[in-house]
């Protein structure tokens, strides 16, 4: 089940308070693009039904950046809030999942990359090959930014899976 964007930064913003902590909008932008990659991975849908465009600076879900880009690089000391429509400025509430898998990947999310920097995330989101380096350099041809596909996405945090599986089986075998 696809969500709304917003509602999955301002999951993120929660936890990150609840752990004393707080994120600038490059990291709600990429943590919530990671948690998509790897929900498409892992449960072979979309998280948010929002398309994640190529911006310079990497992946980027327009209604998170239109909603929060006014803290620039601050630390983000709100929430994400409604920005049209007769409910604009109103707060969104954040995600609440009705769905188990969803919520443990979340969570697993937020444990792997929760306490990365903005520029550890954003070297993670701009490997060589990456589904964000992939289509920035297709659309610097034409001078804009592109969506970047969800199979193009799905197939990525797939090798990232197989990789990390594999791994494992390494360090069990020679456990």
């Amino acid at each position: 089940m696809e969500r709304d964007s917003l509602e999955l930064a301002n999951w993120f913003l929660d936890r990150a308070e609840r752990d004393g902590r707080s994120l600038t909008l490059l990291q709600v932008l990429k943590l919530v693009y990671i948690a998509h990659g790897w929900h498409l991975a892992f449960l072979d849908e979309p998280l948010v039904s929002e398309q994640v465009e190529a911006w310079k600076h990497g992946p980027v879900l327009r209604s998170i950046y239109r909603s929060l880009a006014q803290y620039g690089g601050r630390p983000i000391d709100g929430r994400a809030m409604e920005d049209v429509g007769p409910d604009a400025g109103q707060p969104i509430p954040a995600y609440r999942s009705d769905d188990g898998n969803a919520e443990a990947l979340l969570t697993a999310v937020w444990n792997k990359y929760g306490r990365m920097t903005a520029g550890q995330l954003y070297t993670i989101t701009h490997e060589e090959g990456s589904p964000w380096a992939q289509t920035w350099h297709e659309g610097a041809r034409y001078g804009r930014p592109l969506v970047i596909d969800n199979d193009l996405i799905k197939r990525h945090y797939l090798e990232k899976k197989k990789k990390n599986e594999q791994v494992a089986e390494r360090r069990a075998v020679e456990g």
